[in-house]
Formats: structure tokens, C-alpha cells, sequence
């Protein structure tokens, strides 16, 4: 098992996101979350978020503010995040998935 060398792809006041030299794995931090991802999985959480519309799969919780609950690769994990939480995090992945797209553009 080789030692895990982060690629920093992106990052803002409240995430980090990077990928491994040696294991292509992703690694998402976005406030007090902290995710690794396979390489399918995570494009799969890009698409799945930035096809999200926030007012369409907001719920109110029980703190009287609407949140939405979103899928992780871990079947009974969900994590639920503010309009501007989610607005956020579908920012930074979406930018993300731009760089990933042109680093394969360009071969690196």
C-alpha cells in the first residue's frame, strides 16, 4: 500500500478538495465533513449535486431551517446542509469537475 500524496484541486475559506498521486482517490473537506472517494464515486456525488435544485429537495428541520439531504457513497450516510451550505458545495464541485475535465484535455 503506497502513502497518500494529496493533489490540492481546489479550495475556499470552507472546503479542500484534492486527489492522490498514488491512489487517484478523492479526499472532499467542506467545513466539519471529511470524505474520501473513489474515482467513479465521486463523479457520480459532482453529478448528483450539481443536478440538485435545492428548492426542489429542501426539507425544514427541526430547527425551523430549511435544509437539504444529500446522498453519500455510504449507504446510510446522508449529510444535510443550508441553502448557502449547499450553494456553496455545488459551487466548489462544479469547479472542480472543470479542472479535472481540462487536466484530461491536456494530459497531466
Amino acid at each position: 500500500m503506497s502513502k497518500c500524496e494529496p493533489n490540492a484541486l481546489i479550495e475556499g475559506p470552507n472546503y479542500h478538495i484534492s486527489q492522490c498521486k498514488n491512489c487517484d482517490r478523492f479526499g472532499l473537506h467542506f467545513n466539519n465533513i471529511l470524505m474520501g472517494f473513489e474515482k467513479g464515486d465521486f463523479y457520480t456525488f459532482i453529478r448528483g449535486v450539481s443536478e440538485t435544485d435545492f428548492n426542489q429537495h429542501a426539507v425544514f428541520f427541526p430547527d425551523n431551517r430549511e435544509r437539504i439531504l444529500l446522498s453519500t457513497p455510504i449507504a446510510d450516510l446522508q449529510i444535510n446542509l443550508t441553502r448557502e451550505e449547499f450553494e456553496e458545495l455545488k459551487i466548489a464541485l462544479i469547479q472542480c469537475n472543470l479542472i479535472l475535465n481540462a487536466r484530461e484535455m491536456i494530459g497531466t
